[in-house]
This record gives structure tokens, C-alpha cells and sequence, in this order.
């Protein structure tokens, strides 16, 4: 009789792994990307000259490598925060002495973990449990043994909503 059970419970354990398995794959959805991009602009009105100082200027001077450095657009980055979890960058854009933009950039790398091993206890007033638990994604594989009855057990879940 007790094996007739344990064949009942074995299989009544196979079979709601198999429909939540086939029920849970339509309801599937991609995982979000484990970097965020965001990028934005700040464009700065040139400042206003409060005075003009004039500079002497020596006579052998090169007028078309002033001209040239001075019409360079010069593009500058900067890393502000660089850690393997996340970076932030500062680009300024340099053109005729004059800051023409700022963008700040940043990346977040969120760890995405899907497996997982725990432990736990249950307790009624007619048994005391202790169970440990296996999870990979979705799917939740249960082992435990009821101390007061003297009889183990197994267990599987599957999650049907995630939020």
C-alpha cells in the first residue's frame, strides 16, 4: 500500500511540474537587458564678456596654426565614475574657445540572477517540516522530511505571475 502511494504521490509531482512547465512557457517574457542607456544633453548659452584685455602679441607668429587651433573642434571625455557595476562619463564639446554641448552618460549593470538554493521550515499542529528548495527561474524543486510523522516529501512549484 505504501509503495502504491509513493508511486501516486511521484506521479501527481511529475505530472504539476509538466502542465505548469507547459502552461508557463506561453506566458514567458524576455528578461530586460542587464545594461540601461540613457543619454541626454545640455546645450549652455556662452557666457557674457565682461571685459577684454588685449595681449601683445609677438612678431614672428604663425597666423594659420592660431587660425587652425583655434577652429580645431575638440571633443573631451571624461570618466567620473568607473566601478564594474557602473560608469559615468562626462563628453564636453569644445569649438572656438566656447562650450557648445555636455552629455553625461551612464552604465548600470544590474546582476540578474535566476538561481537559487534555500531553506525553510513548516509547522501545523500536527507536523514540523524542514525542507530545502532549489530554484532556477521559475521553477522551484522542494525536499524535506516531516520530524514529528516521520516521513519525507518532495515538492515543485511554479511561479505564475512576477512583478
Amino acid at each position: 500500500m505504501k509503495k502504491l502511494l509513493w508511486i501516486l504521490l511521484l506521479l501527481a509531482v511529475v505530472a504539476v511540474f509538466l502542465s505548469g512547465y507547459r502552461c508557463g512557457q506561453k506566458s514567458v517574457q524576455p528578461s530586460p537587458p542587464d545594461t540601461l542607456r540613457w543619454t541626454d544633453t545640455c546645450w549652455l548659452a556662452a557666457p557674457v564678456v565682461e571685459k577684454e584685455i588685449p595681449v601683445p602679441v609677438p612678431v614672428d607668429v604663425d597666423t594659420a596654426a592660431i587660425l587652425a587651433a583655434h577652429f580645431t573642434k575638440r571633443i573631451y571625455r571624461d570618466e567620473l565614475v568607473s566601478t564594474p557595476q557602473l560608469t559615468v562619463t562626462v563628453v564636453d564639446t569644445v569649438y572656438r574657445n566656447l562650450l557648445l554641448g555636455r552629455t553625461a552618460m551612464y552604465d548600470l549593470k544590474v546582476p540578474v540572477r535566476d538561481r537559487s538554493i534555500s531553506v525553510g521550515a513548516a509547522m501545523t499542529p500536527r507536523s514540523f517540516s524542514l525542507m530545502a528548495a532549489y530554484r532556477r527561474k521559475r521553477l522551484e524543486l522542494l525536499v524535506g522530511y516531516d520530524i514529528v510523522n516521520n516521513t519525507p516529501f518532495v515538492g515543485a512549484k511554479c511561479d505564475l505571475w512576477q512583478w
